[in-house]
Order: structure tokens, then sequence, then C-alpha cells
């Protein structure tokens, strides 16, 4: 796979998906919504692989730079959405094992 670039405070960074955690993320990320439909069960492997690379705010070092402030809000709704994609991953899971196609578990 081809370095990704980042840019931060006018320093670039070149570096491999599997080197920084925010690109190894998004790449799980992209994974699990790929395999979901097929693969709930790998899908939620992935998104909680890809949700234990964070730990506290996206970028918090850099978090004082305000070219990152709209980055930073984008990492933060990428993670939401990646909680919310894992609850969905562990209701089609359930869903597979016991035949049910879709609707709420609690009606």
């Amino acid at each position: 796979m081809a370095p990704e670039r980042i840019s931060a405070a006018k320093a670039w960074v070149a570096a491999k998906a599997e080197e920084l955690d925010v690109l190894r993320f998004e790449q799980l990320l992209g994974r699990a919504r790929r395999i979901l439909p097929t693969d709930p069960r790998e899908a939620v492997t992935s998104l909680e692989e890809a949700l234990a690379l964070w730990s506290g705010s996206p970028l918090s070092d850099l978090s004082e730079a305000a070219s990152l402030t709209g980055e930073i809000a984008r990492l933060n709704e990428l993670r939401v959405s990646a909680v919310e994609d894992l609850l969905g991953a562990h209701e089609a899971g359930r869903d597979c094992r016991t035949g049910k196609r879709g609707g709420s578990h609690y009606s």
C-alpha cells in the first residue's frame, strides 16, 4: 500500500496505514463496512480492533492547531459512526444466528 500523507502545522508525514493509528482505524472501519452485509461477525472483529486504537481525543497533542479543527471533528464523527456500526454489526450477527430479518429486539 502506498504511504498516505498527513499535514499537521505545515509538516508532512509519509506513513503506511499500519504505522499511524488514525490511518489504521480508517482502514479497519472501511473493511468492516465492506464485509458487514456478508460477514457480521468478522465486521465486529474489525470494528472492535479499530475502536481499540482510540484513547482520548483524536490528535490531542495537536488540538491547539486551528488548522486541525475540522479534521479533529471529522475523526470524532467517524468514531461515533464506528460505534453505531458496531452495534448494528452485533445485531446483524444475532439476526443471522436466530434467523430474524430486521426489526428490533425490543418490540
